[in-house]
């Protein structure tokens, strides 16, 4: 395939020459297969003004403690012929480009079982529990999960003029969950207990199946969060995928084999995370068919 100049660049500064690269997204990041004659790598670069230098090292330093401290199985994050993890792609903004082992492992494609959702629970259990003892090196990020509009506020949904995407009384009601959402968002963060450092993005597009166990990809979303917002999250794609009151008691049953299910009320996260894909559709030129997803899962909880 041809490879752009930034492509080139990253693959170079890894030190690798030779490959045939194969495409597995360009929606948030470009992220691509990797295959030399002795090896397979997955390179990714960042999207421009998405995550910054010091928020992709934090995601990097939690990997190698990952790696260090538990048995689960996660990327490696390979360095550049210099003793670097990170190349620094010159540009207005700069791009973050990663190199790491390629994981083993089957995905996901069907309609998960019950065994599968409760193994999701109980690996989020897992990474909650290592973020428990997880001292973050010097300089770390400070990114928290403070906002019921992840990526800002939609200005259709607080305009009153007639929108083609939803009714007057669906977006009035999607507002004041909005509100409910921030309220006990903002309670949380007044607790004296301290967030976690957290997967951010835990759902079963983003793990393999690997001798009984899974595998978790794609760190890219860490942030500071509590355990509550991690799991509204994971729920909010299973739900989404498999809308079952069986696939939340399956995932709660596997989360409490490992640490106990956290006080609060997870649909409040669950839905906070479908408001965040709902705003980040309505930003993207193409993003009307995902924006129609989201608010036909908000519409059937609403209701």
């Amino acid at each position: 395939m041809r490879r752009p100049g930034r492509v080139r660049e990253a693959l170079a500064a890894f030190g690798v020459s030779e490959a045939r690269l194969r495409v597995l997204k360009r929606s948030w990041n470009e992220v691509y297969e990797v295959r030399t004659a002795a090896n397979r790598y997955v390179l990714r670069i960042g999207r421009p003004g998405a995550r910054t230098e010091i928020q992709v090292r934090s995601e990097l330093a939690w990997l190698e403690a990952l790696r260090r401290d538990t048995d689960l199985v996660v990327p490696t994050p390979l360095p550049t012929s210099s003793g670097d993890v990170v190349h620094v792609i010159a540009g207005d903004p700069p791009l973050c480009a990663v190199l790491f082992t390629w994981v083993p492992g089957r995905r996901i494609r069907r309609m998960p079982r019950t065994r599968l959702v409760a193994g999701l629970g109980e690996t989020l259990a897992r990474l909650h529990a290592h973020a428990e003892r997880f001292v973050p090196p010097d300089p770390f990020t400070g990114e928290r999960f403070t906002e019921v509009w992840g990526f800002g506020r939609p200005r259709p949904l607080y305009d009153d003029a007639p929108h083609s995407l939803w009714s007057r009384e669906l977006r009035d009601r999607i507002r004041q969950r909005a509100a409910e959402i921030q309220a006990a968002i903002t309670r949380l963060y007044a607790a004296p207990e301290p967030p976690l450092f957290v997967h951010g993005d835990l759902h079963l597009s983003n793990v393999k199946q690997l001798n009984g166990k899974l595998a978790v990809l794609d760190f890219d979303d860490s942030l500071w969060a509590y355990p509550i917002q991690d799991i509204g999250i994971s729920l909010q794609y299973v739900l989404l995928r498999w809308n079952d009151p069986r696939a939340v008691d399956a995932f709660r049953a596997g989360y409490q084999r490992i640490r106990p299910w956290p006080a609060g009320d997870v649909d409040l996260f669950v839905d906070a995370r479908a408001l965040e894909l709902l705003s980040l559709s309505l930003r993207e030129p193409a993003g009307e068919e995902s924006a129609r997803r989201m608010l036909t899962f908000l519409k059937h909880r609403l209701e």
